[in-house]
């Protein structure tokens, strides 16, 4: 059954309070919402931290930082929510518009929302940044040959290793080699992460069905405690 909105006359079934939902819409008092949000940007490495993860910047990290923004301030109101959408506009070194659309449900009245938040871009600096330019690593890689090898398998073995690292970048933001030296009998990379490290290693040996080793060196212990090593790991082609 029909009824008459109290505010504009409006005739509809779709009413809160003697309201109806545009009247809501126009008032602002549906539900609390935001108008803009920050988000933790470090230009060194062009990540954005979402909830504790550094991820790069893009419209689906972007899109994934907002969404659980909408998340927390719904959630605060026991208010559910689907159909999410976001479009980013008005792109600038500082900030970038979020055209966000869902839909949400109101004492039973089934609502959709489309709204423009502000995100503001907070630089700072990430952990890993840090480490990096303080030549912090946790590995080394070491390129051996069974024979002395030509310049040209010396710089084809050393990219692969390097093109595996920025592979494992994506996910590891320390798989990098911070420094590269050479040594008798080929390369030494140093790397900051010993995972990433790991990772390379492992896929260099099935590659080229190659010999690989791993020791390590105790450092001591950190601030929390926690035992430290410095890993080597070696390839022998």
């Amino acid at each position: 059954m029909k009824r008459f909105c109290v505010r504009c006359g409006k005739e509809t079934s779709e009413m809160i309070e003697s309201i109806c939902v545009d009247c809501h819409i126009e008032l602002g008092d549906l539900f609390e919402f935001l108008t803009e949000v920050a988000v933790d940007y470090d230009k060194t490495s062009e990540r954005i931290r979402v909830f504790g993860k550094w991820l790069e910047r893009n419209n689906s990290s972007l899109a994934e930082f907002v969404e659980k923004e909408v998340a927390k301030i719904l959630k605060k109101q026991n208010l559910g929510y689907d159909n999410f959408s976001v479009e980013f506009i008005d792109e600038k070194e500082k900030s970038v518009v979020a055209k966000v659309s869902f839909n949400v449900t109101i004492k039973g009245v089934d609502i959709g929302v489309n709204r423009g938040i502000l995100v503001k871009f907070n630089k700072t600096v990430s952990d890993a940044t840090m480490k990096l330019s303080s030549n912090y690593h946790e590995a080394i890689i070491q390129l051996r040959f069974n024979e002395k090898p030509s310049k040209k398998e010396l710089e084809e073995k050393l990219n692969e290793t390097l093109m595996l690292l920025k592979e494992q970048k994506k996910k590891i933001e320390l798989s990098e080699a911070i420094e590269i030296r050479n040594v008798r009998g080929g390369k030494d990379l140093l790397v900051a992460s010993n995972k990433s490290a790991r990772i390379v290693i492992s896929k260099l040996g099935a590659k080229f069905n190659a010999q690989t080793s791993h020791s390590n060196k105790l450092l001591g212990t950190d601030r929390h405690g926690k035992t430290q090593y410095r890993h080597t790991y070696c390839i022998r082609f």
